[in-house]
């Protein structure tokens, strides 16, 4: 007799539960809607631009981040997670060039990130000469990360140089 009211407890219980969280899922989705009511009371704050270029572009609408990434850079040009986000989309969308003298902006701020992503660029363009000095100064900034260090190895091979692929990894 005790056990049968645990049945229908568990069971409205787990219910609640489900319920509970489907709700709390809502709330995180509708983050856009958030960051962009911040962006309408902060335009020029960076990281905000940021956060909603990110959400934007995951929401499949690059065009409008793009749009946001610009304001935020107009405020601070030389942002580099604005210029490699920038950099990001653009290369999505196929427009390279733009693509690639984004994430030249960005590796000119001197971030290791900026300059592994922009090596990245100029490899796909075929220009592994160019990218291996990029590659090597981020590599060389955070021997930790393994995705440097086999950058650099990949440039090398390209390049011919198979000691120094050796070295690198």
């Amino acid at each position: 007799a005790r056990a049968s009211w645990r049945v229908p407890l568990a069971a409205g219980l787990a219910a609640v539960l489900a319920l509970a969280t489907l709700r709390a899922e809502g709330a995180w989705a509708s983050s856009l809607a958030l960051f962009e009511r911040g962006y309408a009371s902060n335009p020029h704050d960076w990281k905000l631009c940021g956060n909603v270029a990110q959400e934007l572009s995951d929401a499949h609408r690059p065009g409008a981040a793009l749009e946001v990434l610009d304001l935020g850079l107009a405020a601070e040009p030389r942002q580099p997670y604005l210029l490699e986000q920038r950099a990001e989309i653009l290369e999505g969308l196929g427009r390279h060039d733009e693509a690639l003298d984004a994430a030249r902006r960005a590796a000119e701020t001197n971030t290791s990130s900026g300059m592994f992503y922009y090596a990245v660029l100029l490899d796909r363009a075929g220009h592994a000469a160019g990218a291996l000095p990029w590659a090597e100064q981020a590599a060389h900034r955070h021997p930790e990360l393994a995705d440097d260090q086999r950058l650099v190895a990949k440039l090398d091979v390209e390049l011919g140089r198979f000691e120094d692929a050796a070295r690198a990894t």
